[in-house]
């Protein structure tokens, strides 16, 4: 048993996520990463923290089903989700937007881009420092919708 979330993800067979004593989520720690069964886990689960933007501020730059954008509240996007697209397959892609680079910062091998959508900033593991550019790619995996209740809807992999 550890309160350490990365000891538990790097350690652990299975994790239990509680909120305030009530049970968030069970799985193997790579299943709870990748598909956290609400916003409360997503939150919790990862470091740098998930970006969380709401589905207006990616207004169609994601390639979604009309269900999917009817239902869909919350975008959560991995920071390891965020990169170039140039640099990969377009099937690979959720899809793309505008965005500024802010600001980066390395972290001994990793660099941590933080990328400006209107008013809002998301922060990128996976472009390069000096990389610049303005148009950006959401890879399919690690990017999560949630309905206005906070619960899992869809996975981008799962496209």
């Amino acid at each position: 048993m550890t309160h350490d979330q990365d000891e538990a993800l790097h350690m652990g067979q299975s994790m239990l996520v509680l909120n305030d004593g009530v049970v968030q989520q069970f799985g193997r720690p790579n299943q709870i990463y990748q598909k956290p069964q609400n916003l409360f886990v997503a939150r919790f689960i990862g470091n740098p923290m998930i970006n969380t933007l709401s589905l207006a501020a990616l207004a169609g730059a994601l390639n979604l089903t009309a269900i999917q954008q009817a239902a869909t509240a919350t975008i959560a996007i991995r920071p390891e989700s965020i990169i170039a697209p140039a640099e990969y397959p377009s099937e690979q892609l959720l899809g793309t937007f505008k965005g500024r680079v802010d600001n980066q910062e390395t972290f001994g091998s990793e660099t941590r881009t933080a990328l400006q959508i209107g008013s809002k900033t998301v922060i990128s593991t996976a472009i390069n420092v000096g990389q610049a550019g303005d148009q950006w790619g959401l890879l399919k995996s690690g990017v999560l919708g949630y309905d206005a209740a906070g619960q899992l809807l869809w996975a981008g992999d799962e496209q």
